[in-house]
């Protein structure tokens, strides 16, 4: 047996005696925590497993389980790396904590507006994805639900919900140099200021930023002078479900009361994450920031 770790994914290559005779049979996980289940099950021989799947499956480990036991066999490897590129790039974030049971027609039509609207997290992240890229999404999407349907997890595919939105109907403000001096000139002194220049400056993401404590950031001199400025991102501020916070009260770092009595399924808090991670910081934007926690104080 051979185990071939790679960027994203991590490959398993075995010999199988199939009929009297002896394959050879590659398998790759996008999952490491799989990898280790795996190879328990290549050396008892177990190799046709079958992974529970149930209305209290993840739904991210439920593509997961797609990708390999559906979309290995069934598409080119180059069309399962894209998969698993696009899983990790923009499909994670959408099924963050989302069980299959959670899959209901409004997340359907809030889950087409999140793709419609989605902002590129490369290069230009202002610009809003390309429509090829959205139909790429869609159309894994349809794989999956189609795949799900068939397995009778859901009586009725979801995706009959997924809404594409016309783009002619659509006004897309146009974000020049001008614009982005003119905003950062009116919120000059301001949390704004700082929020774009971090935003735009660095590879923080929006709710990455927002839960930054001046702990997390690590831009001394010494740090300016080696260009070593990084952020530690080891918590995000996201509204989760009530019965996410009941259940994972340790990772609670703050809760943000609601604004309206007390109702609503959700709440917006503050809270750990499993895998922290360092973003790098450019030296004008911690400079920027040292200045604003003189000003602050």
């Amino acid at each position: 047996m051979k185990i071939t770790k790679r960027k994203y994914i991590t490959t398993i290559t075995y010999d199988k005696i199939c009929n009297g005779v002896k394959k050879s049979c590659i398998e790759s996980f996008f999952d490491k925590k799989y990898v280790d289940i795996r190879v328990d099950e290549i050396n008892n021989c177990e190799y046709d497993k079958e992974y529970k799947i149930d209305q209290n499956t993840l739904f991210l480990d439920f593509i997961d389980i797609y990708l390999k036991k559906v979309s290995l066999k069934k598409d080119t490897y180059k069309k399962y790396e894209f998969y698993v590129s696009l899983t990790r790039r923009y499909i994670m974030d959408y099924f963050e904590d989302i069980y299959i049971k959670d899959i209901t027609q409004t997340f359907i039509e809030n889950l087409s507006i999140q793709v419609n609207n989605q902002v590129s997290k490369y290069g230009n992240k202002e610009k809003v994805i390309s429509k090829t890229l959205k139909n790429d999404i869609k159309f894994f999407f349809n794989k999956l639900f189609k795949y799900a349907t068939d397995m009778n997890l859901y009586d009725i595919n979801p995706m009959q919900y997924y809404k594409v939105q016309n783009s002619s109907n659509r006004y897309l403000i146009e974000w020049d140099i001008d614009t982005l001096n003119t905003i950062f000139e009116l919120s000059k002194g301001t949390r704004l200021h700082m929020f774009l220049h971090c935003f735009f400056g660095t590879d923080l993401k929006m709710n990455e930023i927002l839960a930054l404590k001046w702990n997390d950031l690590y831009i001394g001199h010494k740090n300016i002078k080696k260009n070593n400025c990084y952020a530690v991102v080891n918590k995000k501020l996201k509204r989760k479900k009530i019965s996410y916070i009941n259940e994972h009260r340790e990772n609670i770092i703050k809760q943000f009361d609601p604004k309206i009595n007390d109702e609503g399924s959700t709440r917006l808090v503050i809270y750990k994450i499993e895998n922290s991670k360092k973003i790098h910081i450019p030296i004008n934007v911690a400079k920027m920031l040292i200045k604003w926690k003189k000003v602050e104080g």
